[in-house]
């Protein structure tokens, strides 16, 4: 490792070392598989309605699954309009972009989080972030917020085809290749636009929609309906 010639990332998953990670004398020298996290808010204020991007970095071994989670009670202050994942693998080290475009629903100040930010159960922390949302005084907002968790586009829509459908439970989860129409009708009240892009270049994208009445998804590409379903 010292040389470059084998990467932390591999290191630490080889089985032959384990007695180090065992062993208390060389346990907080051993590799161990980490996750790096951060993330960040602009720090000018923003007016209610106006585009609020967070955006996370993390970094782990490739091949993990990554989670986000919104630790704090500031959820129901915004209201997430968009999604986008942006992923770059590079040997054993996979690096994710994730931007929330979020909507401030109401003026204030406080702390968006802490983030909770899990690849295999590799946890890191990113402390609150501070925000200041600007709006006339008494603006009462509409009931809206972030929903449960602020995952992964990839994760939420994993195991479905292009173009692919399913619903679990008020959820309506559906994704198509770039240039499809998706059309959901009728149209949610509250629905975040997904998209995942690969060194640049976007791979599919999709709609996470909170719906309590059945749902029909369609998906056209140049005319040809390819996905027709209601669920």
């Amino acid at each position: 490792m010292a040389t470059g010639a084998v990467s932390p990332q591999h290191a630490a998953r080889d089985p032959d070392l384990q007695a180090l990670r065992d062993d208390p004398r060389t346990a907080d020298r051993a590799p161990r598989p980490t996750v790096r996290c951060a993330a960040e808010l602009p720090p000018e204020p923003v007016f209610v309605g106006a585009p609020l991007t967070l955006t996370v970095h993390a970094a782990f071994e490739r091949g993990g699954a990554l989670d986000v989670a919104e630790l704090g009670e500031s959820a129901g202050l915004f209201h997430l309009g968009r999604a986008l994942e942006e992923v770059e693998t590079e040997g054993d080290l996979t690096r994710v972009t994730l931007s929330y475009e979020l909507r401030p629903l109401a003026p204030g100040r406080g702390t968006l989080g802490p983030l909770r930010v899990t690849v295999n159960e590799l946890v890191c922390e990113v402390a609150p972030l501070p925000f200041t949302v600007l709006g006339p005084e008494g603006f009462v907002a509409p009931a809206l917020g972030l929903g449960p968790d602020l995952t992964p586009p990839s994760a939420l829509v994993a195991g479905l085809g292009l173009p692919g459908f399913t619903r679990r439970g008020a959820r309506v989860l559906a994704r198509a290749e770039v240039g499809d129409e998706l059309v959901l009708s009728p149209t949610p009240g509250q629905l975040t636009r997904l998209e995942l892009r690969e060194r640049g270049l976007t791979r599919w994208v999709g709609v996470d929609a909170m719906a309590t009445d059945a749902t029909r998804v369609t998906v056209r590409r140049g005319g040809k309906t390819l996905l027709e379903e209601e669920r």
